[in-house]
Formats: C-alpha cells, sequence, structure tokens
C-alpha cells in the first residue's frame, strides 16, 4: 500500500509537458492496483469474520455443530406444532357439553306431524348425514295466518288443515365464545333454517334458540 501511494507522488513531482500522457497512464494502472487491493483486503477481511463466527469444523461460534443447530429447530419447530395440535384436541374433548336447542317446523299437515312422531332417536341433516341430536319434547299446536278482511283491517286466524311443531333437542357439542356446535362440525346458529330427517320424513325447520344444559 505504501509503495502505491509513493508511486502516485513521484508521477505528479515528475511529470512533465511531454510524459503528461504516460503520467496519466501510471495513475490508471496504480489506482487499478489500489481497487484490486481495497477488494482484496476487505475479502479477506470478510473471511476472517466468517472463520470467527464458523470454524473449520463447521461449529458456530467454535461452540455448536451447524448441522446439529439446524436439527435442534427441526425437533423444536415438530415438537410446538404436535403441541398445539394435541393441546388443540384435548381442549375440544374437554369442552364436551349437552346442547339443548328448539327448531319451529310451521304450517305441516297431519301425515308429516305422524311421520316426525314415529322416530325421536337419532336426528340427521340428511344432506350431511351430520348427527342432530335427540328430540326430548314435542309441542303441537295449530298454524295461525294473517288474512285481510273485506274492511281492510287484518285478522290471525286458526288454520284447521296445518300445524306448528315446536322441538326440543339434545346433542353432545361445543360451545366457543361466540356459536355453538355439534361434535361432528353442525354450527347452531338462533334463526337459521335446519333440516331434520328421522328416517321417516324430512323437515324444514328454524332454530329458536340454543344453550348448554347440564344433566
Amino acid at each position: 500500500m505504501r509503495d502505491i501511494l509513493f508511486r502516485l507522488k513521484r508521477s505528479k513531482a515528475e511529470r512533465t509537458d511531454e510524459s503528461y500522457n504516460n503520467s496519466i497512464k501510471e495513475k490508471i494502472s496504480i489506482f487499478a492496483e489500489y481497487s484490486v487491493f481495497a477488494l482484496s483486503d476487505r475479502t479477506d477481511r470478510m473471511e476472517v469474520k466468517m472463520k470467527k463466527i464458523i470454524d473449520s469444523k463447521g461449529k458456530l461460534f467454535g461452540k455448536i455443530n451447524i448441522i446439529d443447530l439446524a436439527v435442534i429447530i427441526a425437533v423444536v419447530v415438530l415438537a410446538l406444532f404436535t403441541f398445539v395440535k394435541f393441546d388443540r384436541n384435548d381442549q375440544i374433548t374437554r369442552s364436551d357439553k349437552v346442547i339443548e336447542y328448539t327448531v319451529l317446523v310451521k304450517q305441516i299437515r297431519q301425515p308429516t306431524v305422524d311421520a316426525m312422531n314415529k322416530n325421536f332417536k337419532d336426528i340427521k341433516e340428511p344432506d350431511t348425514q351430520k348427527a342432530l341430536g335427540d328430540i326430548t319434547d314435542v309441542k303441537l299446536s295449530k298454524s295461525k295466518e294473517i288474512i285481510t278482511l273485506a274492511n281492510g283491517y287484518y285478522k290471525e286466524i286458526e288454520r284447521y288443515d296445518l300445524f306448528d311443531l315446536l322441538m326440543t333437542l339434545r346433542v353432545q357439542g361445543t360451545e366457543t365464545e361466540d356459536n355453538y356446535y355439534t361434535l361432528n362440525g353442525k354450527k347452531l346458529i338462533v334463526g337459521e333454517t335446519i333440516t331434520l330427517n328421522n328416517q321417516y320424513v324430512t323437515s324444514y325447520g328454524v332454530v329458536k334458540s340454543v344453550e348448554v344444559v347440564n344433566e
């Protein structure tokens, strides 16, 4: 490095008009040598730093082998994944509860009522075959309908040929902060339509209430 700087100073002192072009060439050569030296010096420093971090045996800071470190990280990640998975399953198992909900089926005829009364066990959703529980109570009432009178007034009347069926069902399920689920993942939401099948008839009703009960 000192030799390069000395040559640069000497070229300034000895420069004449006749040797101007040669002096320029010499400067370019000197600067090129300096750039190569600087780059080489920087590369050597980086290699020294890397050697301090990773030694010749492949150990990190001379203590931990890189391969061993990668294996340890992989094992930790796998252990965390397994813990979260089993902890989640354990929470679901501990959260098994008895959920009671009511479903209102409106304006059905007597044959449908008779078919519903044939079986109260293992009610399922026909499309998915998800278990909806057992029917524990049934309340039958005449369907009501609002009609318009000749004078423009409205009147509520009972239909003699149609019935409303309010069914209470119980099923094993899970309660979260916002929702209720059966164990097979059927979400029970008040106000939503639900389809029920008891092996004899399929009915469409609206969920009126959902709650957890203690047996």
